[in-house]
């Protein structure tokens, strides 16, 4: 059996992503494990004004984390009435050690995490993707799944493919972890041409027997000109929710200041869930 490891903030749940797994859980036969991290620094009331306004802070901050306590096992318990509900195999997993290390440990066992694109884990306000989130797509163990908070079925499989043994990384194992989701008869392999170089579609021979072999239905999708320009504008001239397949996260951090990673981009400007493997 599969495993997907869904990460929840238990001060903002997020049930359109827990519908998203949940559904992607039960038409994958996986477990779904619910991973509520709890470090001792994330809460959802701000420490400074607490110290800054209240008359017994000692006491103020005591009743805030009881509060704090009560959204998340709130939380947890509408995340287990939901997957009761469905009937699928489920788990709840704590922990209250730094946020990213307790995702990127548990991804080391999982075999999807599951992420809406808004959580940060802070309460400082953030672009999206967060730091949070970008460290995980950068450091997990296992693909990643990112989501928008509102649940809309897939009814299409764009597979960005530029060549790169990356891309291909990701489209065998979007078809390994996600079968289901894979075997939609809409699926699109798009690739994006710079202006004055050749159309041909790279290693042409190789990825159409990959393509047949794993996605024998797809069609071929060739654009021009700047990559992320021409895949946003493809992407939003579609009328369905597609799922985006990409390769190929991880980066220094250093490089991280320079240029956004495509997957940076998709994720900030649309609204589709996107899939990133990466060696």
């Amino acid at each position: 059996m599969k495993k997907f490891l869904l990460v929840l903030d238990g001060f903002q749940l997020s049930m359109g992503t827990v519908d998203f797994a949940i559904r992607l859980a039960k038409s994958e036969q996986a477990q779904l494990v619910g991973l509520f991290p709890e470090e001792p620094t994330y809460r959802s009331y701000d420490m400074y004004r607490v110290i800054m306004g209240a008359s017994d802070v000692d006491q103020t901050v005591e009743n805030l984390d009881k509060l704090d306590e009560a959204k998340r096992e709130e939380a947890m318990s509408q995340f287990q009435s939901a997957c009761e509900k469905a009937g699928i195999t489920f788990s709840i997993h704590r922990d209250k050690r730094l946020a990213d290390r307790v995702v990127i440990e548990e991804s080391t066992y999982a075999d999807l995490l599951i992420i809406c694109k808004l959580e940060r884990f802070s309460l400082a306000e953030e672009e999206i993707p967060s730091v949070f989130l970008q460290k995980l797509m950068a450091s997990s163990f296992c693909p990643v799944l990112v989501v928008p908070p509102a649940y809309q079925a897939v009814d299409e499989v764009f597979i960005l493919y530029d060549g790169k043994p990356s891309s291909v990384f990701a489209a065998k194992h979007f078809r390994y972890i996600l079968p289901g989701l894979a075997a939609t008869p809409n699926v699109q392999v798009v690739t994006v041409h710079p202006e004055g170089e050749s159309s041909h579609l790279p290693n042409n021979k190789l990825m159409r027997d990959f393509v047949n072999r794993f996605y024998p239905n797809a069609n071929y999708i060739q654009l021009r000109g700047s990559s992320e320009e021409q895949i946003k504008g493809y992407v939003r001239n579609n009328s369905g929710n597609e799922l985006l397949v990409v390769g190929a996260y991880r980066r220094s951090d250093l490089s991280r200041w320079f240029k956004s990673s495509m997957a940076d981009v998709l994720i900030k400007e649309l609204n589709n869930p996107v899939f990133i493997a990466h060696h």
